[in-house]
């Protein structure tokens, strides 16, 4: 078991938890915060330390917009410093959320292996395969 931080800058960890509410039709269980234009980071250091149940015994999955950016960055000394088990990932998308979001029961370090195989797999070149006549414009997911 473990639980959920989305980080980003600006709106979208909020986008992801709000479209994450409406796909389940519930609030889902999804610590999110996200770095402002021209937040200072001692703000966002607060926000982050608001988000997270830094005493829980689960362990945490931390969903990152951007690797190397200051919300994936600022959280990682954090991390070190827990004593928590956790994993994060950079570069998510929503694909990548629901999947964490639906394995969050299971093992952290399996879940984190899947989400990189998830946001692979999830990325598709439209053109190539209508092109190929392998898609059905009726399907949705």
């Amino acid at each position: 078991m473990y639980d959920i931080l989305i980080l980003s800058h600006g709106h979208l960890a909020e986008g992801f938890y709000r479209t994450m509410e409406m796909i389940f039709g519930e609030e889902p269980k999804i610590g999110w915060t996200s770095l402002m234009e021209g937040e200072s980071s001692e703000s966002f250091g607060k926000k982050l330390e608001d988000s997270v149940d830094w005493e829980s015994t689960h362990g945490l999955l931390v969903l990152c917009d951007l690797f190397g950016g200051s919300p994936c960055m600022g959280v990682v000394s954090r991390l070190i410093d827990s004593g928590k088990k956790w994993r994060m990932v950079a570069g998510i998308s929503l694909p990548m959320v629901m999947e964490a979001y639906s394995r969050r029961e299971g093992d952290l370090d399996i879940s984190a292996d899947a989400l990189l195989k998830e946001g692979r797999s999830s990325i598709i070149d439209v053109n190539a395969r209508l092109a190929q006549g392998n898609y059905d414009v009726d399907e949705d997911e």
